[in-house]
């Protein structure tokens, strides 16, 4: 119900984006969900929820648990932390890491990256209303321009006509 006001605000090329997703959103929330493999997400994966030492990371902020597919985590987080001039080839090879991290069976590649895709559409419906988030601090307002500025160089990447029925 926001996309008019914010289409003004985002990339002039993710407007197609925001009126499929008027249109298909209920369709792809289902299809994601049906046909994804399922485990537990943190639902708000950033960084501002990790902690690194020289042991390893830890996460914080759980508010958000349940389960769902990980590619949601996935496209999350990249979303979020990924420089918006990243290329095609490096978002490609982060993704064929997690893929081989994984070690599902019959849970291909191209299924991970078919996720994924649904996966960003859903955070982008999710956040593209979103202009501010209250952290207390007032950085707020700038983590959600730059969210949205990272998450809109991702989005535009995404082939809608591949999303639904991707064979």
């Amino acid at each position: 119900r926001h996309a008019d006001a914010y289409l003004k605000r985002l990339d002039p090329e993710v407007g197609g984006h925001i009126e499929w997703l008027r249109k298909h959103t209920s369709e792809l929330v289902f299809a994601f969900c049906a046909q994804a493999p399922a485990t537990l997400l943190h639902g708000d994966l950033r960084l501002d929820n990790l902690v690194f030492s020289q042991e390893g990371c830890a996460f914080l902020d759980f508010q958000m648990v349940r389960s769902g597919p990980a590619a949601y985590d996935l496209a999350y987080f990249l979303s979020s932390a990924l420089d918006e001039h990243a290329t095609s080839e490096e978002r490609d090879n982060i993704l064929r890491e997690y893929h081989s991290a994984l070690a599902i069976p019959d849970y291909d590649y191209n299924s991970l990256r078919r996720d994924y895709a649904r996966a960003l559409m859903i955070v982008f419906a999710t956040l593209a209303g979103n202009d501010d988030v209250q952290l207390g601090d007032g950085r707020g307002s700038a983590m959600m321009e730059a969210w949205l500025r990272r998450l809109c160089a991702c989005v535009k990447t995404v082939e809608l006509n591949k999303l639904l029925h991707p064979k």
